[in-house]
This record gives structure tokens, sequence and C-alpha cells, in this order.
């Protein structure tokens, strides 16, 4: 709850009629921003930064702070408009908090349990993450607040002034603004841009590790897309149809390289059931994902990485394996899925078409896994940690003690029941004290209830992303953040780690989208 702002975002809110209108208006705006080729823009413009910035590496490197950078930059520029540079002190700093905020969470809150201590005597823990809260909550308040000052609706220049010009649609209609407050654009914004970021850096870490030890399918990737694209010119939006065996590599290393466990909890509207059992009212309700996707009754050699279990006999991708669940489904699926499937498409495209993956001499190709509220430390320094340990340590930090039901589903089938058939019952989300001062009172949409307000704010920000994502402005931010990415990758003399560039494309391109920076 602190850090939803008292509830006010989208993904930790709960199913409340504020929560409907919230998610209406963000996926409007983000509809409205993605429509055309404008995600296409921003990748390509992201890659072709990091791109430069690798090709300058000698010899072997850690792509770490590349995929950072791509991913911040088309993020960015998707939210804000603009983009960063490697040594950028926002992008810098961004991912610095970001990390150490990641670090700290994942071991749970005194508070969280005894909710009492965070008036009385807040812990230093808690203490330190609210600062680093409060640090990126002034970072993005004030690019909002240069945007409503600079707003032009002949000029959309973002998801953020797709948002504005959504929320200011839908004053029309007094009863439903008066739900909404800037607190619950801004956590959209939060939830888009920093939520973005995590996942999809993740993501890329995981796909390009696997790559490093699988060659063989490494291979397969390049030829497909020497045939499909060539290599004088960026992979596009257009070419994702076309190139069948990329795709599915990469949801092969979704499956397997899990980056959220349990995603985030659920929690009962009403008394329901579920798998023949009855559930009440306000019983936390988990998803195990990690289960989902390792489930030997749906995948076959479960633990082989196999991206041919995506495609049908002719080598197209097929229909959606029932028990692939990344994104989650129902009234809660997860608002940047528009963003983030073209984007990772594109990101990894474009650096499989640039580059060789390989590892460094001496190196165990095995990929072990490790983390607390997702698996997305160690991937290129690795430390084992068994996946039951870690789905007991999510139980164990979101559980209260005090009579509080919790139920996990563990298959596909309990899951569907909830998610799809009943999933009204299952939309809210349970009360966590610490998301509610990161939400800034429940103000976002990734946590916040479902409410009237929660669904005024979805359906604004939804047109507002839709507005933003109309033509090919995606296109031209992931294009303009690889462009400046990928320069950087070739100037690496040898082998390098990845990280940092990936976190850069991520960082401009989100950074670009929200922000127009």
């Amino acid at each position: 709850d602190v850090f939803t702002e008292g509830g006010r975002d989208i993904a930790f809110a709960n199913y409340t009629p504020t929560w409907k209108l919230h998610r209406k208006i963000a996926g409007k705006a983000l509809r409205q921003y993605l429509a055309g080729n404008r995600l296409e823009e921003v990748v390509h413009s992201s890659m072709n930064k990091c791109l430069s910035l690798m090709a300058q590496e000698n010899g072997p490197f850690d792509p770490e702070n590349y995929i950072d950078l791509m991913v911040f930059n088309i993020l960015h520029a998707v939210c804000f408009g603009k983009s960063a540079e490697l040594d950028d002190p926002d992008f810098v700093r961004f991912m610095k908090i970001d990390r150490d905020f990641t670090d700290i969470i994942g071991k749970g809150f005194v508070e969280d349990m005894f909710p009492i201590m965070y008036k009385i005597c807040p812990t230093k823990k808690y203490r330190t993450v609210k600062e680093i809260f409060d640090e990126m909550i002034a970072m993005i308040e004030r690019k909002f607040r240069e945007h409503e000052d600079t707003f032009d609706c002949d000029n959309i220049r973002d998801f953020t002034d797709s948002l504005i010009l959504t929320r200011k649609e839908a004053e029309q209609d007094e009863e439903m603004m008066s739900q909404l407050t800037d607190t619950h654009l801004r956590q959209t914004l939060v939830d888009i841009f920093r939520g973005g970021i995590d996942t999809s850096r993740v993501t890329l870490y995981f796909a390009i590790r696997y790559m490093a030890g699988l060659p063989d399918i490494q291979s397969k990737v390049q030829e497909e897309i020497n045939r499909v694209v060539g290599k004088d010119r960026l992979p596009g939006v257009n070419d994702r149809e076309s190139l069948c065996y990329t795709e599915a590599t990469l949801h092969e290393a979704m499956r397997l390289g899990t980056v959220s466990a349990f995603g985030l909890p659920h929690c009962t509207v009403c008394d329901t059931h579920v798998g023949g059992y009855d559930v009440p009212k306000d019983t936390m309700v988990m998803i195990n994902h990690w289960a989902l996707h390792h489930d030997p009754n749906y995948w076959k050699d479960v633990d082989k990485f196999d991206p041919t279990r995506y495609l049908d006999e002719n080598g197209k991708l097929g229909i959606k394996p029932e028990s692939w669940l990344p994104f989650s489904a129902g009234r809660r699926v997860c608002l940047g899925e528009s963003i983030a499937k073209p984007e990772l498409h594109l990101i990894f495209a474009t650096i499989m078409q640039r580059f060789e993956i390989t590892m460094p001499d001496e190196t165990n190709p095995e990929l072990k896994l490790g983390g607390s509220v997702g698996l997305h430390r160690n991937i290129f320094r690795t430390k084992s940690v068994h996946a039951l340990m870690m789905i007991m340590i999510m139980i164990i930090i979101l559980s209260q003690p005090r009579p509080y039901q919790t139920v996990v589903l563990n298959d596909i089938n309990s899951v569907t029941e909830a998610l799809v058939k009943s999933k009204a019952d299952f939309a809210n989300r349970p009360s966590i004290h610490s998301v509610d001062v990161l939400t800034e009172g429940g103000k976002d949409i990734a946590f916040a209830n479902y409410t009237p307000t929660w669904k005024l704010h979805r359906k604004i920000a939804g047109k507002a992303l839709r507005q933003y994502l109309a033509g090919n402005h995606l296109e031209k931010v992931l294009h303009d953040s690889m462009n400046k990415c990928l320069p950087l990758m070739a100037k690496e003399k040898g082998a390098f780690n990845p990280e940092n560039y990936i976190d850069l494309m991520v960082f401009n391109i989100l950074n670009a989208v929200c922000f127009g920076e």
C-alpha cells in the first residue's frame, strides 16, 4: 500500500469501479499511442544507440548494461519521449535504485506483518525503500508536470501525452473523473515504466544467456533472421509473423526463465470456488507461473529448451500453449503486454542479427536460477537456489501472521477457472501495507482493487496506450533505442557482458514512450 500510494496503481489495486475506470483509461491511452508503427520507431532508435556502443567492445563482454540501456530507452521514450546515454545520470541512478529496490523488497518487511510498526518504529530497511520510492516518484512526478505544462492536443509526443488527452476526453463525465486523481495517472506511469523495465530486461538476460549455451538453436535463429530480414536493415514489427522460430525461441526463454514465479497476488471479491473447493471472500490467491511453465502434463521434456514446441508442422507459430501464461490472464492481465511483446521480439532479433553469443572460456554453460521476488539475479554470475525454496519464500513474504487464508493455484485448469471463467471473482488484490505506500494509497493499476475508479483508470490508461501505439511510432522508438546502443556494443573488443546495454535499451524505450525523452 505504501509503494502504490494507497493502492492507486493498476497492478496491485483492488477490483473496484475506480480500478475498472483507471484500467480502461490507461488501456485506451496505450492503444492510441501505439497505433501505427510508433513502437518500431522507438525500438529501432534505442537499438541503434546501443549497437554502436556494443560494436566498440574488444573481445568478450557482459551485455547486461547494454540490455538495461536498450530497455530503459525504449520505455523512457514510450512514456516520456526521450532517450538516455549509457553514462546519463538519470539512467545510472534509476538502474541503481531499481536494483536496490528489488533486492530489498524481495526479503519482505516486518511492517507488512505488523503495520503499526511503520508509525512507531519503522525498520531501517523500510526507511531505505521508502526513500528509494520517494526518489523514483519525484522523478516521474517531475516529468508528468512538465508534460502537463507543455501539453498540446495536436502534438501527442508519447504515452504521457496520450494519458493526459484520454483523461481530458473523459472529463466530460464529472462523476467518472471525480474518482481519478493525478496520483492515479502518476501510478500508471510507474506500472508501465518501472514494471516494464524490470521484467523486459530480465527476460532479455535469460534469452541471451540461453543462446550462449545453445549454439545450435542460436544458429537457427540467426539463419531465419538473415533469410527474412537480411543484414542491411533492422528487424521491424511486420517481420514478427515471418520470424516464427525466433519468436518461438523467445517464448521458450520466457517459459524456462519464468521472470516472476508468482506474478502479483490476487484476492477474491466474493465467496467463490475453484477446482472443486470453496474459496471465501478476501482470500489471497496466488498463481504459480513456475508450476504452469514446468508442468510435465503439458510440456514434453519439460526441462529441455525446445522452440519447436510452439510451431506447427509447417514451421509457423501454432496456437498458444494452454499452460504458457507469462502475462497472466483475466481482469488483471498485464497492461503493458502490447508494448512488451513487440519490444522483446525486436530487441532479441536485432541482437541475434548483429552478434554471436558465446560463453567465456572455462564457463559452465548450465544456467542456474536464483532470486526471491523473481528469477532475475545472477543470470550472468550464477548462484543456485531451488525453485521450491523460492516459492516458499514468496508465500511467507505475502502471508500475514493472522488468520489469512492463502490459495496457490498450480495447474492451468484451476488458473483458467479462476482468471477466465470467474475472472470478476478473483480480480482484487490483497492488502499489503508496503504496497499501499508505493502506490500512493492504491492509486495505481497493477495493485489497486477492482473498483469503479480502477475501471476508469484502466480505461483511460488503455486508451492512451492505444492512441500512442497507433501507426508505427513504437517501432520508431524501438529502432531509435537500438540504434543508440548497437554502435556502443559494436565497439566492445572481445567478449563482454550485455547487461548494461540491455538496461539502457529498455530504459530508453520506456522513457521515450512515457516521457518523450
